[in-house]
């Protein structure tokens, strides 16, 4: 969908229309074209509130280097762009991964060498400002999350050179204190060696849930300083092969195509975006043991966000490889034990990210390489009196 396209009503057959009328589907999803990058790939994104008003945050690789855009949501279905902020240094190397939203600033981190931890004040979004950078050896950082003053980084943070016979314990948790936004400071740290270096995380205190190439684990941040892991799969090495890149100068496991993307949790389930496993669902409600409760096949999916009894799939087809579908799947989960697949929305190609936010009844994803959508549930919401 271009800037110029109406919007379309999505409904639970699958079928759609050119724009809103009387008699839609109460179970329908109405879809806007949002926003188009002109120059760069959009790499990330996420949403979420500065000084009460709602933002979105978009991470684009450009030839140049990396770049955030902030987006003013005040109209939730058609972002407007407010203001820009270039890394500040040379990032040809670099790749924005992940965002995270906390009070005025936007926590960034940036993988490759010399990469990290990057703050942004974005107090005034017309004009963001460099607050500071945490560099952080070898950085394979790829989940962030941030909550209570605290950064929660997932990856490979301060990794070194191993010989290819040796896959090193190193942390795979890292803790940083931001409470002084000038001089994040690491406080913690738990070892992961076999997490991988695609490492996602979502904070739900006193718990963080991590998954990677080799499953889910989850860990008890109670004391930020010494994490400790309380679950994790029983066979961990199943899902993954090891790697050593001695050009990058790292080591790990790769993900296989079955291997866990990206999780998202909701009251005591974790909704699990497992590439060409489709969506799992696991009840997390007694941390020491989850337990699978249902999952939907579906083609290879990376992303996952939740928002109300709706959880948002974002689907792609693997280059070179037949079949496969390119897409949004919305599939209602007031029910995690047998999630229903409501909508199904075609996009373009998304093999660059895939990225998506939620922020109340409303999804962001990419279409394609420059382009974002925005998918309305509102409808959904008022037909189940939500």
């Amino acid at each position: 969908m271009k800037g110029s396209d109406p919007p379309r009503v999505v409904r639970e057959d699958g079928s759609d229309e050119s724009s809103e009328r009387e008699g839609a589907s109460p179970r329908s999803f109405t879809v806007n074209s949002g926003w188009r990058a002109n120059q760069g790939v959009i790499r990330a994104m996420e949403a979420g509130s500065i000084l009460k008003s709602a933002y979105l945050a978009v991470g684009l690789a450009q030839h140049a280097g990396q770049q955030i855009v902030i987006l003013d949501l005040s109209d939730p279905a058609l972002p407007s762009e407010k203001g820009r902020i270039d890394t500040p240094f040379e990032s040809g190397e670099l790749a924005i991964e992940d965002l995270s939203f906390f009070g005025s600033h936007i926590f960034v981190t940036l993988v490759g060498p010399g990469g990290g931890l990057w703050t942004i004040d974005a107090s005034n979004p017309l004009s963001p400002q460099h607050v500071a950078f945490m560099q952080v050896e070898g950085s394979l950082l790829r989940g962030l999350y941030v909550a209570d003053d605290l950064a929660y980084l997932a990856g490979y943070p301060g990794v070194k050179f191993w010989t290819e016979d040796v896959l090193p314990a190193k942390p795979g948790l890292f803790v940083v204190d931001v409470s002084d936004r000038r001089y994040p400071t690491a406080i913690g740290s738990l070892a992961g060696s076999s997490w991988g270096s695609d490492a996602k995380i979502v904070i739900v205190p006193p718990l963080a849930y991590l998954i990677g190439p080799t499953g889910l684990y989850i860990i008890d941040i109670s004391d930020p300083s010494q994490p400790k892991e309380i679950s994790r799969p029983t066979n961990p090495e199943s899902g993954a092969s090891a790697f050593v890149d001695t050009d990058r100068r790292v080591a790990g496991y790769e993900p296989s195509e079955s291997s866990p993307r990206e999780i998202a949790v909701q009251d005591d389930f974790a909704y699990i975006a497992s590439g060409s496993s489709g969506l799992r669902i696991v009840e997390v409600g007694t941390p020491g043991s989850p337990k699978d409760v249902a999952s939907i096949a579906l083609g290879f999916t990376q992303r996952v966000v939740l928002s109300s009894h709706f959880a948002v799939i974002h689907e792609f087809q693997v280059p070179h490889q037949a079949g496969g579908w390119n897409g949004l799947r919305i599939i209602d989960v007031s029910q995690p034990e047998a999630p229903n697949i409501v909508a199904s929305l075609p996009t373009s190609d998304n093999q660059f990210s895939g990225a998506m936010a939620a922020l109340n009844e409303h999804i962001y994803a990419s279409d394609g390489a420059h382009d974002i959508l925005v998918v309305s549930l509102s409808r959904a919401f008022d037909s189940d009196g939500q």
